[in-house]
């Protein structure tokens, strides 16, 4: 073996070694409102991050494309959602592996685009705006080795994952049934990680807030069906993430409650004192026991 081909498996397995370890420390479990499809979800990204290992082509498509920063841990959500998506929708076995394999490469194509474009921390122009849409066709093309040995409709799902089902998406304008679900998944998961993450000029949004934005672009942007496995399914604040009340009072999220109103162990007083334990089912409206700000242990 050469030296050369050599380093360059050494760099795949650290790769993967990446996903597998990024996967164990993100309690993937917790992803789902109910426990038994959160397990099931994580299972299945642990099958497809196996898949991936097993692939020359995915691992070596890894290695000169997905060392950019922001790239392996949001593909790694998108995935995992994408799972629990699959699972919600009845999907059978190998299809779940697929479609979160192509979950976790949809967005590839960003990764050719001009550094200055996609890190730009201020709003685009027309012209960098242009050149952002056409990620859907470089990362169907450089998915196209992938296909045949990891999963059919990899490259469907990477050009299709910005199209709606009005016809309003890009970069082909496609309708309703034209639309692949993996694909309307991955738009879904993507626009609610953006829309909750900090971005320089851009609100970000509480998780109650972003899935309001999702709901309310079902039946124009994707199947209602596929908003709803998502908005039903989704832990919008998973076990054990840490949650401040409108009142100033923080505690921790607990098993209980609903995606909408989590139940909530309150543990420290506007002031940081500790206080005495108690359960609240807080809500994520307007009120006293409305979360305003979120984050982990």
């Amino acid at each position: 073996m050469s030296p050369a081909v050599a380093d360059r498996r050494d760099v795949c397995a650290t790769m993967v070694e990446v996903l597998r370890g990024n996967l164990s420390n993100r309690r993937p479990e917790t992803i789902a409102h109910d426990p038994a499809v959160g397990q099931r979800a994580a299972e299945v990204l642990q099958e497809a991050i196996e898949a991936v290992a097993a692939s020359n082509a995915a691992t070596d498509l890894l290695r000169r494309f997905g060392l950019r920063p922001g790239f392996l841990g949001p593909s790694m959500d998108t995935a995992l959602m994408v799972a629990m998506i699959g699972v919600r929708r009845g999907w059978e076995a190998t299809r779940l592996v697929h479609a979160t394999i192509s979950g976790l490469f949809a967005d590839i194509g960003m990764l050719r685009l001009p550094e200055e474009a996609v890190f730009k921390p201020c709003a685009l122009n027309t012209e960098e705006v242009r050149v952002m849409r056409l990620h859907p066709y470089v990362g169907s093309m450089l998915l196209e080795p992938l296909a045949p040995v990891l999963a059919p409709q990899i490259c469907e799902v990477a050009l299709q994952h910005h199209e709606h089902v009005d016809g309003s998406g890009y970069p082909n304008g496609l309708r309703a049934g034209d639309i692949l679900e993996e694909a309307q998944a991955v738009g879904i998961c993507h626009l609610y990680s953006a829309a909750t993450h900090v971005h320089p000029y851009r609100e970000t949004l509480t998780p109650a807030q972003a899935m309001d934005l999702v709901e309310g672009l079902a039946g124009r942007a994707w199947d209602p069906r596929v908003v709803r496995a998502f908005a039903d399914g989704l832990a919008m604040y998973p076990l054990g993430t840490l949650v401040r009340l409108a009142n100033g009072e923080s505690g921790a999220v607990v098993a209980g409650g609903t995606p909408r109103r989590p139940l909530v162990e309150m543990r420290w007083s506007a002031e940081g004192i500790a206080i005495h334990e108690r359960l609240v089912p807080a809500s994520t409206t307007d009120s006293g026991l409305a979360i305003v700000a979120v984050g982990r242990h």
